[in-house]
C-alpha cells in the first residue's frame, strides 16, 4: 500500500529502543493508533481499541512515560478532570536497527503472525458455524489452481464474508494495475464523512500481491 502521511505531516525517525519496541511489538503497537494525529480521551481510545478502560489507562501511562504521547488539553468538570492525549508526532518511522528484530524476515513474521491468527480465528469460527467441512481443489476458468473451504457468503449474524487466496500468472503491467485497484478500493471504502447514519462494523481485511520466485 502507498505510504501516506497526513497534511500536518510531523514525521519522526525513532532511535530510542523503548519507543521502537512499543511501536512495533504486536502486543503494544495498536494502543497508540487512536492517538495518531488526533486527540482522544482514555474512554474514547478504549472504545476505539476495543479494550477495557483500565487497560487503556495503563497503556496511556506507558506511552506517555516513553515520550510517545502528550496531554493536549484537560476538561475540568465536577469530580475527576478528563485529559486528552495525542501522539507526539503524526507519524513514526522505525528503522530496523532500532528494534529487537533480527532481520526483515523476523520482523515480518513476528508482526504478521498475530494479525494472520486474528483473521484465521474469526474465519474458522464463521466456517464452523456454517457447518461446512469441505475442501475443494480445482482449476479456475483461467487454468489456475484454486482451493477453497467453500465458506458461507454471510456469517450467522448476516455479515458478508470472503476468504480466498490463489496464485495467478500476470504480466508486470497487470500486477501493477491489480495493486493500484486494490489500494484505491480499500482507500475509498472507509468514508469517514458518510452521513447515512448506518452502523459501522470492524472487518479484518488483509491484501497481498507478492511476486513468487520460480
Amino acid at each position: 500500500m502507498t505510504e501516506r502521511l497526513g497534511s500536518s505531516g510531523q514525521l519522526q525517525a525513532v532511535t530510542d529502543r523503548r519507543q521502537a519496541r512499543l511501536l512495533t511489538d504486536p502486543r503494544s503497537a495498536a494502543f497508540i493508533h487512536p492517538f495518531l494525529g488526533r486527540e482522544r480521551s482514555t474512554a474514547e481510545a478504549a472504545r476505539e481499541a476495543g479494550c477495557a478502560l483500565t487497560t487503556m489507562a495503563y497503556r496511556i501511562r506507558v506511552l506517555h512515560q516513553a515520550g510517545l504521547l502528550r496531554i493536549v488539553r484537560t476538561h475540568h468538570r465536577p469530580g475527576r478532570p478528563i485529559s486528552y492525549y495525542r501522539s507526539t508526532q503524526d507519524a513514526y518511522r522505525v528503522p530496523l536497527a532500532a528494534t529487537d528484530f533480527a532481520d526483515q524476515r523476523d520482523q515480518t513474521h513476528r508482526i504478521g503472525a498475530p494479525i494472520y491468527r486474528r483473521i484465521t480465528d474469526a474465519y474458522s469460527a464463521a466456517l464452523a458455524s456454517s457447518g461446512s467441512g469441505i475442501r475443494l481443489i480445482t482449476r479456475d476458468d483461467h487454468g489456475g489452481i484454486y482451493s477453497t473451504d467453500l465458506p458461507p457468503h454471510r456469517t450467522p449474524d448476516h455479515h458478508p464474508l470472503m476468504f480466498e487466496d490463489r496464485t495467478i500468472e500476470l504480466t508486470v503491467e497487470q500486477a501493477e494495475r491489480l495493486c493500484a485497484q486494490l489500494d484505491r478500493l480499500i482507500d475509498e471504502l472507509p468514508d469517514r464523512d458518510d452521513r447515512t447514519g448506518k452502523t459501522r462494523h470492524s472487518y479484518a481485511v488483509m491484501v497481498a500481491a507478492v511476486p513468487l520466485k520460480g
